[in-house]
């Protein structure tokens, strides 16, 4: 019986069933207890998830190991039933008193500057994924978020083809992560770059500063490089509304590696487009801590130390980090005497070299770990 792709139609009669009372599978109490162990619920579907006879997604993850034990094989309006993913001779049916307990609320984002918390209205491609995809309608209950740490549980009051509008429920505010981690990256081949941002948002990165290196493969114009930071900021959107980020990664636009710094030192901040000007930072805002940059030098000492030497000489962990990630090929010569000059130190990622893509994950599971958590 050992994966077996059937579905549940050909769940054999003689296989052992369990029934146990579900109440507390919901978006506010994703966890079960049963059989001594806890399970997390989780879901990846894109569309409603309540329509009688429809499997909704849902998978059932063991706490202990976050290893997907059971995947959803039938739901109905009384009963959800799951399987093993590993052998189907155990089969869990779950008993709960209406469908609607198995709801989870979709994330939608507003930016900033259409944020009003007693007016909240979805528009353009949002409007689209909650009417058109998820189909949404009135009475049903969303979250709302924007990129700087507020979040609005809210209801659906009337939904049209240009806007969708929303009445507040409940209001939240997340404070900032501890250390604000600036990710500059060297523009990689192909959809690469799609990835890295992604997994940096999922990561805690606060900026993202897409550079072209001397040996980057992709050039762009300067109409290209205004495509490519909104299409990457959209990006980080979806990635932010997928992972529960209320504080949203920023985009800025690609440029030299020598121009970076110019703004970083200046204390400016990169404009949007090219027909707006650079805005100064607040003093607090223009330093960074610590600077670091990915190199296959034979000098490059290892992150860990590095954290640790600052440590120990500031008595405190960095609150702002700038980690620079090379193109295929690394940075050139001249381009890493350019960052050593501005203050960053080579690290090194180990004997094994890696792909652009894995660098950057790499380097910021590292930083998320060391900088991001809570101390013990």
């Amino acid at each position: 019986m050992r994966n077996n792709a059937g579905n549940w139609r050909n769940f054999p009669r003689s296989s052992a069933r369990r029934t146990a009372r579900c109440t507390r599978a919901s978006s506010n109490a994703p966890e079960i207890s049963f059989a001594s162990r806890r399970y997390i619920w989780k879901t990846g579907i894109q569309g409603r998830n309540r329509q009688p006879g429809k499997s909704p997604g849902f998978q059932l993850f063991d706490s202990r190991n976050d290893f997907a034990v059971f995947k959803t094989l039938k739901f109905d309006e009384n009963f959800l039933t799951l399987s093993s993913t590993f052998e189907l001779r155990h089969c869990f049916v779950f008993r709960h008193s209406r469908a609607s307990s198995f709801s989870f609320m979709h994330r939608f984002y507003i930016a900033p500057e259409d944020w009003n918390a007693d007016a909240l209205v979805l528009r353009e491609s949002e409007v689209h994924h909650a009417r058109d995809v998820l189909r949404l309608e009135p009475g049903e209950r969303v979250v709302v978020f924007n990129g700087r740490g507020h979040e609005i549980t809210a209801v659906i009051t009337k939904v049209t083809r240009e806007e969708i509008q929303l009445r507040k429920l409940h209001q939240a505010r997340v404070p900032p992560l501890r250390c604000e981690i600036t990710l500059a990256q060297a523009i990689p081949k192909g959809k690469n770059m799609d990835l890295i941002v992604q997994k940096a948002v999922e990561l805690g990165v606060a900026k993202i500063a897409p550079i072209i290196s001397d040996r980057t493969i992709v050039h762009l114009q300067e109409k290209e490089a205004v495509q490519k930071k909104s299409k990457w900021q959209q990006a980080a959107v979806e990635a932010a509304k997928q992972c529960g980020q209320n504080w949203l990664s920023m985009v800025q636009r690609p440029r030299k590696l020598k121009e970076f710094f110019a703004t970083v030192e200046a204390g400016v901040s990169p404009a949007s487009n090219p027909g707006m000007q650079p805005t100064r930072l607040p003093p607090q805002e223009r330093g960074l801590d610590l600077r670091l940059i990915g190199s296959l030098q034979s000098d490059a000492v290892h992150l860990k130390r590095v954290l640790a030497e600052y440590e120990c000489e500031h008595q405190s962990r960095p609150t702002s980090v700038l980690m620079c990630i090379g193109p295929e090929g690394d940075f050139t010569p001249a381009e890493l005497n350019l960052a050593r000059s501005h203050g960053c130190r080579p690290i090194t990622l180990g004997p094994i070299i890696l792909r652009v893509e894995t660098a950057a994950i790499y380097c910021l599971s590292v930083l998320s770990y060391e900088l991001l958590a809570e101390p013990l």
